[in-house]
């Protein structure tokens, strides 16, 4: 939350993709944030049911679009193309894959003065262990693989930051027709 909290104002339009249990979408409404669900699972009760390999975006234009855990459960290259269109309806991305590792042990200590002492202990998995995902990072997509393919898209990339198991990115779209 802390990505995207700051940065929404209570008049945008916002989409978020994949709806899951609503938490995301739930802590905005409770925050007098306008926000519009999308999912593929019509039992989710999302305000738009739709996948979005096949979704018309017929210019609707969105300040910004949240995918949080949504673009491993497609393949890269369909999750590149979906990345096309996002760029054309959204002025911002923001959205999270999971990277691809066991963490053992994490501990984040805080120190005299401020500063922070971090340990962790963490190995790679060798193969994903949801029957749902077609990539994570380490596994099927390296972080540098998806940070260039992110560059040489129709976004820049503005953030990224890793939190435990998941590598959170904040886009914003370079198409001048979305800035409008």
């Amino acid at each position: 939350m802390s990505l995207i909290f700051d940065d929404i104002k209570p008049n945008e339009r916002i989409l978020e993709i994949g709806k899951g249990n609503g938490f995301t979408s739930n802590y905005l409404k409770s925050k007098k944030i306008n926000v519009v669900t999308m999912d593929i699972d019509n039992d989710k009760k999302p305000d738009i049911v739709a996948d979005i390999l096949t979704h018309d975006w017929g210019g609707n234009i969105y300040d910004r679009i949240l995918a949080f855990e949504v673009f491993e459960h497609i393949p890269y290259c369909d999750f590149l193309q979906v990345l096309g269109k996002l760029s054309t309806a959204c002025k911002y991305l923001y959205f999270s894959v999971p990277v691809n590792e066991k963490i053992w042990m994490h501990l984040d200590v805080q120190m005299p003065k401020n500063k922070k002492l971090c340990l962790k202990i963490v190995t790679k998995r060798k193969k994903i262990r949801s029957k749902y995902h077609y990539w994570e990072i380490n596994t099927g997509v390296s972080r540098r693989r998806l940070t260039q393919d992110l560059q040489n898209s129709a976004f820049k990339i503005c953030k990224q930051k890793k939190v435990l198991s998941k590598q959170f990115f904040k886009l914003a779209s370079v198409d001048e027709s979305v800035m409008l």
